[in-house]
């Protein structure tokens, strides 16, 4: 395959050692023939460019991470919802109870605390059984009670 360089219109081939010479390198998902510095650098591999420029590689990356950031974030919602409605879904103080993400976990006994709740739901190596043992040991409050809680 030949492609017209960047620089003056010099036409090389793609995987020309003019090419690498002159300091360019080939990007498969544009197209382009862009400066090495475009490229990230991969330790790994000892040092070496990556095959992909840098805003390919984002998107790349974009595409390939963001439907299970998404995934993750609907499954930590949904189950942080079975935590709530199994400590009674309102506040044990107040009552409140009108939306979810105002509600926070509170530990009764802080000896036998073993992890953040919160953290908890965002961990993937966190069981679920674990989760909810400890979610056995807390208090459900609303935010302003809790923090007052905290406060005295």
């Amino acid at each position: 395959m030949i492609t017209k360089s960047i620089d003056g219109g010099k036409i090389l081939k793609r995987d020309s050692k003019e090419l690498k010479e002159s300091g360019l390198k080939y990007c498969p998902s544009c197209r382009k023939i862009l400066p090495v510095s475009t490229f990230g650098r991969i330790t790994a591999r000892g040092g070496t460019s990556a095959h992909l420029c840098f805003s390919c590689m984002r998107e790349y990356q974009n595409r390939l991470y963001g439907a299970h950031r998404t995934r993750r974030a609907l499954q930590r919602k949904t189950f942080k919802n079975e935590l709530v409605a199994l400590l009674g879904g309102e506040c044990c103080r107040c009552g409140y109870g009108e939306f979810v993400s105002g509600l926070d976990f509170h530990h009764v006994g802080e000896d036998s605390k073993f992890d953040v709740l919160s953290q908890m739901l965002s961990k993937h190596t966190t069981g679920r059984e674990k989760a909810l043992a400890e979610a056995d040991k807390c208090a459900l409050l609303c935010r302003c009670c809790h923090s007052a809680l905290h406060a005295q």
